[in-house]
């Protein structure tokens, strides 16, 4: 309700007809960078001159053991599945406009990160000038 307040939120299906209404579960932004700080701080965890980052700009490598394996794979895994939410979610656009030959309206809560990735991520698997490096330019 607090995201409707805001314009934001779901579509209300009552005005779209024969349609079908679908969650998909991405995280939002917060979540994602956050996950993708902790990972590059395992990657990366010393400065330009070697120094193992603590403070404003570190503060994960330490609370993240960088030797500890299961902190590794905690992480990894982590990663992998919000990267694997968003494929999949691109996977059913695509499966929606090229299997059923329908229409697809994405909308996410708020527009800003989930919207445009989807989106590029269905273009790039339906429309393969996209995948050439002419298209890609």
């Amino acid at each position: 309700m607090a995201n409707q307040a805001k314009g934001a939120g779901y579509e209300r299906m009552d005005v779209y007809k024969d349609t079908k209404y679908y969650f998909l579960g991405i995280e939002n932004i917060h979540v994602m960078r956050n996950c993708q700080r902790k990972l590059f701080h395992l990657c990366h965890p010393y400065d330009e001159v070697g120094t193992l980052l603590t403070g404003d700009e570190g503060e994960l490598a330490e609370e993240i053991k960088i030797l500890d394996p299961s902190i590794w794979n905690q992480t990894l895994n982590t990663w992998i599945g919000h990267l694997h939410t968003i494929l999949s979610g691109a996977v059913r656009i695509v499966q929606v406009v090229e299997e059923f030959k329908c229409s697809a309206i994405v909308h996410c809560s708020d527009g800003w990160d989930r919207t445009p990735q989807l989106v590029a991520l269905a273009q790039l698997c339906l429309d393969g000038y996209y995948r050439t490096l002419e298209g890609f330019a």
